[in-house]
């Protein structure tokens, strides 16, 4: 039992009310605990996966839209990420800063960047990537030269079953919110 506990109304009638321990009917029970900080690594950035890849709608299916996904990550001409995937060279992310010309863009671990016009030399169907994991800072050794962005994309593996996508994109002026 606690001690009495005295409560006044109105200045003129007095109320002593005892406070009884109950039972406990209500236990909490903590199973995951998220990770508050990153230990292991110094590396910042996110991955995302195929499933969001695919269904996020992405104008021209460009892959380097989704790098604008992440923090840090701004483009002065935003309508460039909306040209089909084979003209690559006007979509490109500035990211913390830096110029577009800093990122490395990789495909299963190879850099897939073209030197001589200093664009991504090739641009995977957003169906074909298992991941695309964005890294805006701090990236590891093995990934080397690049002081913006690197952008790890991974093909999905194959089986040894024919199977495919089959889609149709139906594009037109005529539905376009706002003129480009």
């Amino acid at each position: 039992m606690l001690g009495p506990f005295q409560l006044e109304v109105n200045q003129r009638a007095r109320v002593d009310l005892r406070l009884e321990v109950g039972a406990v009917t209500e236990s909490v029970e903590v199973r995951d605990i998220a990770p508050i900080l990153q230990t292991d690594s110094a590396q910042t950035g996110d991955t995302i996966n195929a499933t969001q890849a695919s269904s996020l709608p992405l104008n021209g299916r460009n892959i380097a839209a989704l790098t604008l996904l992440r923090p840090g990550v701004v483009s002065p001409n935003p309508g460039s990420f909306s040209s089909p995937a084979r003209a690559f060279s006007e979509g490109r992310p500035y990211v913390n800063g830096n110029r577009e010309q800093t990122n490395n863009f990789m495909l299963d671990g190879v850099e897939i960047n073209e030197s001589t016009s200093n664009v991504v030399g090739y641009n995977p169907n957003v169906d074909a990537l298992a991941e695309v994991r964005v890294l805006t800072g701090n990236a590891a050794a093995e990934f080397g030269n690049s002081s913006g962005a690197t952008v790890l994309m991974s093909l999905k593996s194959g089986t040894n079953e024919f199977h495919g996508n089959l889609f149709e994109f139906f594009r037109n002026d005529k539905l376009v919110s706002r003129p480009t």
